[in-house]
């Protein structure tokens, strides 16, 4: 797997002028296999909302399902899994950069 950023163009506007990157880490057979899928049913951005520390094990190893491990570190909602969304601002508040669970540390809250 290698990471390689987004030219200008392919970039989501959605996310401002960040700079943005994505993860290849198909083999050129299933990478073919995947373009042929897309271009026969179409695709869409889903985002994973995971811990910082939890990365580099992702891009090494790739999503494994944590469901019923010690691992688990929320619920199962729609049972067990790994769970996507197409809304960047839902997983993002499931990647504690904000605090738990979306919400603001204890030390940025703002005074009432």
């Amino acid at each position: 797997a290698h990471v390689v950023s987004l030219a200008r163009a392919q970039r989501l506007a959605k996310l401002g002028d960040c700079r943005q990157f994505v993860m290849l880490s198909a083999a050129p057979d299933k990478q073919e296999r995947f373009q042929a899928l897309r271009a026969r049913h179409g695709s869409r951005f889903a985002w994973h909302g995971s811990r910082p520390e939890n990365w580099h094990s992702i891009l090494r190893r790739g999503l494994r399902n944590a469901s019923g491990t010690k691992f688990q570190l929320n619920g199962a909602a729609h049972g067990a899994g790994i769970y996507l969304s197409t809304m960047l601002s839902y997983s993002e508040s499931y990647s504690q950069i904000q605090g738990p669970r979306g919400g603001r540390p204890a030390a940025a809250a703002p005074a009432p």
